[in-house]
């Protein structure tokens, strides 16, 4: 039988894409062996390129690609493909977002589990013969809010594996609405951040952020009176151990806080 023509496989990917494209009649060569430089100069023999991320598919290169007909990639992202020329010379572009979303959500749940009980930590201490067991100790999921920012497949995988942990999860997406279900609730922006808060800082009035430079910046808590605010220490020292990770040095500041004082901080 005629074959409808030539597919690349830049990158390695399942079989199966394989072993259906030979059903459809296109003669398939692995090319997975070279390097992207290797391969720029040979894709103009294809009608079809087979990519993960090794290559990225410039105007430049498509151009020379005379016959090209599709380009499959094998994950969620296409930034590494001009998708305007594509669409200009009848490129059909196909993707597979669902593809590792699964491997993502589960990845993303230990990551989670290791982090609250801080794994990594303890892992390097034992291995260091070093046993330190108050100040590891973990935090249950059980009960607590998990806010997502964004719910595209991938946290929605997430989310469904959350639902036996018992815990409450929120959603916003900038690019979709009423997406709310029995894994999550949709929220906005503002009503996460108001969670956040209240469960780390209650009666706070007002935060005030500041940024004075590129990686530096203040924020400011306002509270109705000192009382307030020395209830709240335990959630701040909460809040700065999470940060730990990220966040290179900070420091507190209680009392009144003046332009000088800020102006000094930059």
């Amino acid at each position: 039988m005629t074959s409808i023509g030539r597919v690349i496989f830049v990158d390695s990917v399942h079989q199966i894409l394989w072993e259906r494209l030979v059903k459809m009649n296109w003669e398939c060569f692995d090319k997975t062996h070279l390097n992207s430089s290797d391969i720029s100069p040979i894709l103009n023999q294809y009608e079809g390129i087979v990519i993960r991320s090794k290559i990225k598919l410039t105007a430049e290169i498509l151009s020379k690609c005379k016959n090209l007909k599709f380009i499959a990639r094998a994950g969620s992202g296409l930034e590494n493909i001009d998708l305007d020329f594509c669409s200009k010379n009848n490129i059909h572009v196909f993707s597979s977002p669902e593809g590792n979303r699964d491997a993502v959500a589960e990845h993303a749940m230990g990551m989670l589990l290791m982090l609250n009980n801080h794994l990594k930590r303890v892992d390097q201490q034992v291995r260091e013969g070093v046993w330190i067991r108050a100040e590891n100790r973990g935090f249950e999921l059980k009960g607590k809010t998990i806010a997502l920012i964004g719910y595209g497949v991938m946290a929605n995988a997430f989310a469904r594996r959350l639902k036996g942990f018992d815990v409450t999860v929120i959603a916003y997406d900038k690019f979709k609405t009423n997406f709310s279900d029995e894994f999550v609730k949709e929220a906005t922006l503002e009503e996460i951040y108001a969670k956040i808060v209240d469960e780390y800082f209650p009666n706070l009035e007002q935060v005030i952020n500041i940024k004075t430079g590129p990686t530096s910046g203040i924020s400011i808590a306002l509270y109705p009176s000192f009382e307030e605010a020395e209830k709240n220490l335990v959630g701040r020292a909460k809040m700065v151990e999470l940060m730990a990770p990220y966040v290179e040095d900070s420091f507190f500041h209680e009392g009144e806080v003046t332009k000088n004082y800020i102006k000094r901080q930059k």
